[in-house]
Parts: structure tokens; sequence; C-alpha cells
């Protein structure tokens, strides 16, 4: 019977901190239109922002850093690669979360192949 208590008491411990962290799904529908080659943007590698609100994105080759901006509703995330730079590294994940939210887990080496496959969600 104690034992019983102590999970109720962890499982109530554990969605209290899972709500206190603010987790919701990840915005990836906000990049629907796709990533491609910008000809807007002097043909950089990005997306663009087909979503109402704000959204944040992290992009990363798989041996490179990561990079981040935040976009607006209409706006354009630029990578800053030309088709030259990206070259054959096609190996490359991003993660799109609303404004003010990180991918969790955050996006890294470590975590590539997760985010790669969209197993994520954001938190505050």
């Amino acid at each position: 019977m104690r034992t019983l208590a102590l999970i109720v008491v962890c499982a109530v411990a554990c969605l209290a901190t899972a709500s206190a962290r603010d987790l919701v799904p990840n915005r990836e529908v906000c990049d629907h239109l796709g990533w491609r080659f910008l000809p807007f943007a002097r043909f950089h590698f990005g997306t663009s922002n087909a979503c109402v609100e704000p959204i944040a994105i992290w992009f990363m080759l798989k041996d490179g850093a990561v990079i981040r901006a935040t976009v607006q509703p209409g706006g354009m995330f630029d990578t800053g690669l030309t088709k030259g730079e990206l070259g054959d590294k096609t190996l490359w994940a991003a993660a799109t979360c609303p404004a003010g939210y990180a991918p969790d887990p955050a996006l890294s080496a470590a975590t590539f192949d997760r985010i790669l496959k969209s197993r994520y969600r954001c938190v505050r």
C-alpha cells in the first residue's frame, strides 16, 4: 500500500512538473510549404512561416552548428547557406516551436536523429 501511495505521489509530481514546464506540440506544420532554396533570399536554403503566430526555428547540419531565428507570420527563415555551401550535406534537422519556446530535447549532435524524426515537443 505504501508503494502505491509513493507511485501516486510521484505521478502527480511528474504531471505538475510537465505542466510547470509548459510543454506544447511542435509547430512543424508552420513550415509545411517546405524547405527549399528561396529565390527571394538570394537562393539561400530556408523555409517560410505559413502560420498566423510567430515561430522559432532551430536548424542544424549533421556536423554543424545550430542556427536559430524567430520568424514572424509570412516571414522567412534563411539559413544563409547557398546550394554551393550546402553542397552534398543533405543531412540536416530542424525544430520548429512557437516563439518563446525551445525544442525538448534541445537540438544537438546527441539529439539530431530524434529531432530529424520529429520526436520532440516544445518547452517554455
